[in-house]
C-alpha cells in the first residue's frame, strides 16, 4: 500500500466560488462530474500537480533561515514518543 504524503482536497463550494469568482458562473451538474471524474485527464492541471509537487518539495528542502524549526520540533517530539510505546 502506498504511503500518502499529501492528500489534497477540493470540496464542491470551494471550486464553485472560485468557478463564479474567475469564470462568471458556477459550474453545472455535467461541468461538475467533468472535472470530478476526468481532471486527470487534462494536461495542464497535470503539469499543475507536477509544479505543485516540486514547489513543495523544494520548500521542504530549504531551511537555511531555520524557517521549518518548529516543525523539526514537532516531528523530534512525536519521534521520540513513538519510541517510548510498548511494541
Amino acid at each position: 500500500m502506498e504511503n500518502i504524503i499529501i492528500n489534497l482536497q477540493i470540496g464542491e463550494e470551494e471550486i464553485q466560488s472560485f468557478a463564479e469568482a474567475n469564470f462568471g458562473r458556477e459550474l453545472t451538474e455535467i461541468e461538475l462530474y467533468r472535472l470530478k471524474e476526468y481532471w486527470y485527464e487534462c494536461e495542464d492541471a497535470d503539469w499543475s500537480k507536477t509544479e505543485f509537487m516540486a514547489n513543495c518539495i523544494e520548500d521542504a528542502m530549504n531551511n537555511e533561515d531555520k524557517s521549518w524549526e518548529h516543525v523539526d520540533k514537532e516531528f523530534r517530539e512525536k519521534h521520540s514518543q513513538d519510541q517510548k510505546l510498548p511494541t
